[in-house]
Parts: C-alpha cells; structure tokens; sequence
C-alpha cells in the first residue's frame, strides 16, 4: 500500500524483503530516504541500520524507523544510537508518512 501510494505521488521505490537485501539495495539504488521496518525475518532494523551508518555510501541517507513499538522512551533511544532519526508507528497514516 505505501509503495503504491508513494509511486503514485512521484516517487521511486525501492523495496528489499530483508534486511541483508535492504542494504545492498540501498548501496546500489542510493536512495535519498529509507523506511525500514524494524521486524524484519533475517536481521533486527537497528542492525541494518547500524550497517548503513558504517558504510560511506549509505551513512548520509536518512532513517526513519517504521514499527508498532515506536511509543517508548528507552526504545527511541536505542534507535537513535541505531543512527535512525525518526520512527513512525504502524499503522502510519499516508499524511504522517508524507510529512516525513
């Protein structure tokens, strides 16, 4: 639903089905922002993030954390230390994920 509705607004989308996939498609694609789920079935989105943020190609690209867990104060911390600078909670609202 979020690809198509940011595709059909004029944006690119690049999706990957894991997170291991999620970095190399982002050091192919540089991309200029990246929406990663933080429950993914091979490896945690902080450590994805925490990857891109070592590798000069992606470390500049902007996070935002997406998950159902993003109310609490520890947490938001941990995805900060992650190199993740906002994080929208599912379900996201399309005016939210825009905003963004």
């Amino acid at each position: 639903m979020i690809t198509v509705y940011l595709s059909a607004r004029g944006y690119e989308v690049l999706e990957a089905p894991t997170g291991r996939a999620a970095i190399e498609t982002a050091i192919t694609g540089n991309p200029n922002f990246i929406l990663l789920d933080l429950r993914l079935p091979d490896v945690s989105g902080g450590e994805v993030a925490r990857e891109l943020r070592k590798l000069p190609q992606t470390e500049h690209i902007p996070i935002v954390g997406w998950t159902a867990d993003c109310g609490s104060k520890p947490y938001e911390e941990v995805l900060r230390r992650a190199g993740i600078i906002d994080c929208l909670e599912k379900p996201v609202s399309m005016r939210e994920l825009e905003a963004v």
